[in-house]
C-alpha cells in the first residue's frame, strides 16, 4: 500500500525583492505563490525572503522566514541552509525559481526552474544564422550559464522548465538531464483578464488612449525581442493601419528609440507601468503585439489571451506552442504575414470569436493545471 508524504518545501524568495526593477523571476515567483496561496496544497512552503513584511498573506500552508536584508554570507542560498539547521520546520526539499549557483554540500534535495537557455544557444552561430538573430544579441552570460548547468546536473534532483521549447533545447545540449526534466507552465497573474469599457475608462483617459484604438507592444527590449523592427514597420504603414502602436519600456529604452522615431505619429511610449495599469492598458487594446525572434515560453502572449486581447505572434516554437494552431502568427525576420492579419482582424467579434475558442480549448496552460503539476512533484510516495 502506498502512502503519500507530506514534504516541507524552502523557497528561495530573494527575487520578490525585486519588483521594482521588473525582473521576470520577481513575475514568475509571484504569481506561483499566490496562485499557491489560493488551494489546499499537499505540502508545506516556508519562503525564505529579506524583508520583513511579505507580499502576500500567509495561510497554513505557506509561510514566510525573514533573511537578512544583505547577506550574511557569500550567498542567499548559504543563509537558507544556516537557517535550516537550526529552524524547527525539517524542511526536506528546496524551490529555486531561477537558475544560480548553489553551494557545495547544500543539505536539501534541489528543484531548479530553468526559464530558458537563450544565450547558451547563442553561442552556437547556427542559432544565429537559423533563426537570423543579430550579432548584437552576443552575450558571455551563454558560456556562463553552460558552465552553471553542467556543474549543477549532478546536484539537482529534478529541473522545471516552462515549455516544451526549453525542455528540448535543455535536453539537447545536456542529454544527462532528459530523465530529470518536468515542463510546467508559468502563472499568469489573475490581473490579466477581461475588462468592461466602463472599468476602463478611467485608465485610458489618464493615458490619452481610446478603447480598441491601439496595439500593445510590452515586455524587454533586447535584441532577439525584435521590437524597433516593429516599431519601423508602424512607421512605414501608416497610411494602413489607422491606430497607433504603444510601447511599454524603461526611460533609456524611451530615450534611445524617441531620438530616432521622435517625428512618428503613430508611435506612443510609456515608462514601465504598474502592474495594475498594465493590465488595464492590455485589456483595453485592439491588438497586442509579440515579433520576438526566440523565446523560452511567451508569457505576454499568454497574458494578453487571458486579459481578452488579440495577439500579434511571431511564428517561433515558444509562440505555436503555446497558440497550438488556433492563432495566425507571422515570420518575425521579414515580417510577412502580419499586415493581412491586421486587416482581417479589425472586426472586434472576430478577435474575440478567436479568444473564446483559445480559452476554452487550452485549461492545460490554466493556473490550476499548473499548481496541480508543481505540488505533485514535491510529493513522495512511502511504500509499506
Amino acid at each position: 500500500m502506498a502512502k503519500k508524504k507530506f514534504n516541507r518545501i524552502a523557497v528561495n524568495g530573494v527575487y520578490l525583492a525585486d519588483r521594482y526593477t521588473g525582473s521576470g523571476f520577481h513575475s514568475y515567483l509571484t504569481n506561483f505563490l499566490k496562485q499557491l496561496s489560493h488551494i489546499k496544497a499537499q505540502n508545506h512552503y516556508y519562503v525564505f525572503y529579506p524583508e520583513e513584511k511579505p507580499p502576500i498573506k500567509p495561510c497554513p500552508h505557506l509561510k514566510f522566514i525573514p533573511l537578512p536584508k544583505t547577506k550574511s554570507s557569500g550567498s542567499y542560498l548559504e543563509d537558507i541552509a544556516k537557517n535550516i539547521e537550526t529552524n524547527p520546520f525539517k524542511i526536506n526539499k528546496i524551490f529555486l525559481p531561477h537558475l544560480e549557483k548553489i553551494p557545495q554540500n547544500f543539505p536539501l534535495k534541489i528543484y531548479l526552474t530553468i526559464h530558458d537557455i537563450i544565450p547558451t544557444l547563442s553561442l552556437n552561430p547556427v542559432f544565429f544564422f537559423k533563426r537570423k538573430i543579430p550579432w548584437q544579441g552576443l552575450s558571455s552570460k551563454g558560456l556562463i550559464d553552460y558552465l552553471l548547468i553542467k556543474k549543477l546536473t549532478p546536484q539537482v534532483e529534478k529541473i522545471i522548465t516552462i515549455s516544451k521549447t526549453t525542455q528540448k533545447d535543455l535536453t539537447k545540449l545536456f542529454p544527462p538531464l532528459k530523465h530529470k526534466v518536468k515542463v510546467i507552465p508559468p502563472f499568469i497573474s489573475p490581473k490579466f483578464t477581461p475588462q468592461s469599457k466602463k472599468t476602463l475608462q478611467p485608465y485610458l483617459k489618464k493615458f490619452n488612449l481610446t478603447h480598441d484604438g491601439y496595439c500593445l507592444y510590452f515586455g524587454g527590449h533586447t535584441v532577439r525581442k525584435n521590437v524597433e523592427k516593429i516599431m519601423r514597420f508602424f512607421s512605414a504603414h501608416q497610411e494602413v493601419i489607422s491606430f497607433p502602436l504603444v510601447v511599454i519600456g524603461k526611460k533609456e529604452m524611451k530615450k534611445a528609440i524617441l531620438a530616432k522615431y521622435r517625428q512618428q505619429s503613430n508611435l506612443v511610449f510609456f515608462n514601465k507601468l504598474p502592474l495594475n495599469d498594465l493590465s488595464k492598458l492590455l485589456a483595453g487594446a485592439k491588438f497586442s503585439i509579440y515579433p520576438s525572434l526566440y523565446e523560452g515560453f511567451g508569457m505576454p502572449l499568454l497574458e494578453s489571451l487571458r486579459a481578452g486581447t488579440f495577439p500579434l505572434a511571431s511564428n517561433i516554437p515558444a509562440t505555436l506552442e503555446i497558440t497550438r494552431g488556433l492563432l495566425p502568427t507571422f515570420d518575425p525576420s521579414t515580417l510577412k504575414g502580419l499586415l493581412p492579419i491586421i486587416e482581417k482582424y479589425q472586426p472586434i467579434e472576430k478577435r474575440k470569436k478567436i479568444i473564446r475558442d483559445f480559452n476554452r480549448k487550452t485549461n492545460s496552460l490554466s493556473n490550476e493545471m499548473a499548481m496541480l503539476g508543481f505540488d505533485n512533484l514535491f510529493v513522495e510516495e512511502d511504500i509499506f
